[in-house]
């Protein structure tokens, strides 16, 4: 069956801010080589470890800098996964998210390669993590979020009263083990949008 994908006329923008993170990573690589020709750390070794890092500041900024890159490379699949997809749909409205993402993401670089774990989000690192909720604001139109909307109120609708309630007090339990206030507000907005908004 054929297959035919219509791009919106914006949507460069958001290949230019997915093609923006290319730079995020060339800047960390270059970031975390320096502190591992300071620190002393030879190849293949990942970190310094922990008598070195111990016993200098360079290897604490190596191992720091060197975490702020695995943490963006963890994160980066399913940012420009959101991105290429939410593109389709609002494409400048995610191009300016992966974008503030990015931004964040530099600086959360920066604050950590301070070589102090709780300078990371000094700077304005949280930034990136603030920005991925701009993906959840306005997915209604989104097809995969129609179709577990769907799924959900089919289940509600046909499921007795008592599995319904306690499917809700379920979800009240992990919202109140929610550590992360990130998490905690993007489980809000699902929910006011799961319960207030219509389903397209």
């Amino acid at each position: 069956m054929p297959f035919t994908l219509v791009l919106p006329d914006n949507y460069p923008w958001v290949a230019l801010a997915a093609s923006s993170t290319f730079w995020l990573c060339a800047y960390q690589v270059i970031n975390v080589s320096g502190f591992r020709r300071k620190a002393g750390v030879k190849y293949p070794q990942l970190y310094a470890d922990k008598a070195e890092q111990e016993k200098s500041l360079d290897a604490m900024k190596f191992n720091c800098a060197q975490r702020a890159h695995a943490n963006t490379l963890e994160n980066l699949p399913g940012v420009l996964f959101a991105t290429m997809l939410s593109g389709v749909y609002f494409p400048t409205a995610t191009a300016a998210t992966c974008g503030v993402w990015v931004v964040g993401r530099l600086l959360y670089t920066i604050g950590y390669s301070t070589g102090n774990p709780a300078k990371r989000n000094a700077y304005g690192g949280w930034l990136s993590s603030l920005s991925l909720l701009g993906t959840k604001l306005d997915w209604r139109r989104h097809p995969v979020r129609v179709w577990v909307w769907r799924k959900m109120l089919s289940w509600i609708m046909f499921t007795p009263r008592d599995r319904v309630i306690h499917f809700r007090l379920y979800e009240w339990r992990q919202f109140k083990s929610a550590v992360c206030p990130v998490m905690a507000l993007s489980i809000c907005l699902n929910i006011v949008h799961f319960y207030f908004q219509p389903v397209l």
